[in-house]
């Protein structure tokens, strides 16, 4: 594997570990997860959204580690980070429409992952 592909790999290792680490947060933890996420559980019937996003995020964080694995391609690997951008673009249009008043700290989170993710993702794949 030649080094622009190993830094690509870890990158890549690095957004799908948190990713999945997330998903577990959000199970363990539904509360606090969806604090942090933007979007605070009012009732008990809410928390399976929060466990539902949580098996999402660690699903997701799988799928990326494995692609990242059978791409050895830092192009390849360019181009999920890309896609994966829409996770936290989408989070954070979300939280945009149903939390008020807004929590700066969630939308700074999730816009600033999308942002990271396409900045990386678009650097990988010149």
């Amino acid at each position: 594997m030649r080094t622009n592909e190993s830094i690509a790999f870890a990158i890549l290792v690095v957004v799908g570990v948190s990713i999945a680490i997330t998903g577990v947060i959000a199970i363990a933890a539904p509360q606090f997860a969806s604090e942090m996420y933007g979007v605070t559980i009012a009732t008990n019937d809410v928390r399976a959204f929060a466990w539902a996003a949580g098996a999402r995020d660690i699903a997701v964080g799988g799928l990326l580690l494995l692609i990242g694995w059978l791409a050895r391609n830092s192009r390849a690997i360019g181009t999920t980070l890309l896609i994966a951008a829409i996770i936290p673009t989408s989070d954070a249009a979300i939280v945009w429409m149903v939390s008020q008043p807004r929590p700066a700290l969630a939308l700074t989170l999730h816009l600033s992952s999308a942002v990271i993710f396409a900045a990386l993702g678009i650097w990988l794949r010149r």
